[in-house]
């Protein structure tokens, strides 16, 4: 990278100080403006994240991101870190304004503010990337490449899990006006883009879903429940969830039963079974007693040391390869569709919980 990017964040929450300082750790990446409404929110962000430009006017931020207010040519890159209902007009503003854009999941509320935001940056040539950084963890490479040269075989059925238990978020994440969902919004599209990601990024087919409210006193949604038939011919379990008394596993982890192999991502390994080259033979004088018992080949990734499930590391990886993007290094690994069909399968799950029928997508 030749150039130092120049990164512009819209918010001043928990995941934009993640996003800030993901910038000051990956080489040759600045953050040059920030953004937020609330004075006494920027105040406390800027104390830990000094910049040139830190204004509560949305204007304001806008022309420093498209001119020389904040280096020549202003930012490269801008993060949307703002609650769900802001992605698509900020983004559309900013994307207008010259930045490339990488907006937080879900990357819009609707279908038809998703569409839209596609359609401006094929109008702008600006790049539009949505923040689903488990794209962007080893161990779901590492899956995701032994899944596409086809250690599992033929997969028939996944399992995904993007559930909080004894916790939920609160502040907006509670209000439908501006999250425009509940814990589907929030984490299932983290198990809705995992599994499409680890095995081949298909289309979808046909969406079913039952989502309810049971843990709390608000208008959203902490408990979904979704099934998705994929083109690829594979059907896949969703479990989103606040509050929740158990899961079965941390955030994003996948369940993936194929053909020839068994996968699983948190904990991440492959599983085959192994034929005994006696027992092949027929001739071990044993009897069929022991049919469904079978020995098990293991085999797993490169190791990955994690400060925490969802490493810092990751945010890392996201920046580092935006920066990339705006540097022309690289085609968005977490693009457009990517961002959009997780909205249409989030959408598409509330409209099928709502009238209580499947859902079909073309």
């Amino acid at each position: 990278m030749s150039q130092s990017i120049r990164f512009a964040i819209c918010g001043t929450g928990w995941i934009a100080r993640m996003h800030a300082r993901s910038i000051a750790a990956v080489p040759n990446t600045e953050l040059v403006a920030v953004h937020n409404h609330r004075q006494s929110s920027l105040d406390d962000f800027i104390t830990d994240h000094p910049v040139p430009v830190a204004t509560t006017d949305f204007d304001e931020f806008l022309t420093a991101v498209g001119n020389n207010a904040v280096g020549d040519g202003g930012a490269h890159v801008a993060v949307v870190a703002t609650p769900n209902a802001l992605h698509a007009p900020q983004s559309l503003a900013l994307m207008r304004a010259g930045a490339h854009v990488l907006v937080e999941k879900p990357m819009a509320v609707s279908v038809e503010e998703a569409s839209e935001m596609v359609a401006v940056a094929d109008e702008t040539g600006r790049a539009l990337m949505t923040g689903h950084m488990w794209r962007f963890d080893p161990d779901a490479r590492w899956l995701r490449q032994e899944i596409a040269a086809g250690a599992l075989g033929q997969i028939i059925r996944t399992r995904s899990l993007s559930v909080h238990t004894w916790w939920g978020p609160s502040g907006w994440f509670q209000q439908r006006a501006l999250a425009g969902g509940g814990a589907l919004a929030d984490m299932g599209v983290h198990a809705i883009d995992t599994t499409r990601y680890l095995i081949g990024d298909p289309q979808p087919v046909r969406v079913t879903a039952r989502v309810g409210t049971h843990y709390g006193d608000y208008d959203v949604d902490d408990t979904a429940v979704l099934l998705i038939d994929w083109d690829n011919g594979v059907t896949s379990q969703v479990e989103a969830g606040w509050w929740q008394v158990q899961s079965d596993g941390p955030e994003a982890a996948t369940r993936l039963h194929g053909t020839r192999a068994f996968g699983s991502l948190f904990p991440t390994l492959i599983a085959r079974e192994v034929q005994d080259s006696q027992q092949d033979s027929g001739d071990d004088g044993a009897d069929d007693d022991n049919d469904g018992e079978a020995n098990l080949e293991m085999s797993t990734p490169p190791p990955f040391e994690r400060s925490d499930h969802c490493d810092p590391k990751l945010f890392e990886g996201q920046i580092a390869h935006a920066a990339d993007v705006a540097q022309g290094e690289a085609s968005p690994a977490n693009g457009p569709d990517v961002g959009l069909t997780a909205v249409r399968i989030m959408e598409a799950a509330y409209r099928s919980a709502q009238t209580d029928e499947e859902v079909r997508l073309s």
